[in-house]
């Protein structure tokens, strides 16, 4: 069953590799993402790099923190040993999934409280705690990056 998704929210990266959280506008060139200004408490509307752009999926981790799309995550206690992945839409789930070197598997609640599922960087900031041996052969199938 279809849950009903309550907070549309994006993030991305500005010209000035700042992060930003809002409403993404993509109706013409170029990208931007429409926030609020906590300083002056006025809604700005930034421009982002499309690269870095990644939905919020509705999930947190095991201490609380957002989970977006192109977040790299470490699961605890799953299998035999913890495993490294990062989260992406896959259109054939109709969803968000962790991606493992030779898998992937559906982000849920199960992954979060079963499993402890924690995230440790993301793929704009911190790709290099994904691309080992095991990763370099299947990356290109999942992401331009």
């Amino acid at each position: 069953m279809f849950e009903k998704i309550e907070n549309f929210k994006f993030r991305g990266k500005t010209k000035d590799n700042n992060w930003v959280y809002g409403s993404l506008i993509n109706n013409n060139e170029p990208t931007t993402i429409m926030c609020l200004d906590e300083k002056s408490s006025k809604i700005r509307q930034l421009q982002v790099d499309e690269t870095t752009i990644g939905m919020f999926t509705q999930q947190y981790d095991r201490n609380g923190v957002e989970i977006y799309e192109l977040d790299i995550v470490r699961v605890i206690g799953n299998f035999d040993n913890d495993r490294i992945g990062y989260v992406a839409f896959l259109p054939q789930e109709c969803g968000f999934v962790i991606v493992f070197p030779n898998s992937d598997q559906r982000l849920g609640d199960r992954n979060i409280y079963e499993y402890r599922l924690e995230v440790i960087g993301n793929m704009v900031d911190n790709n290099e705690l994904l691309w080992d041996q095991e990763y370099t052969t299947f990356r290109e199938k999942y992401t331009t990056l």
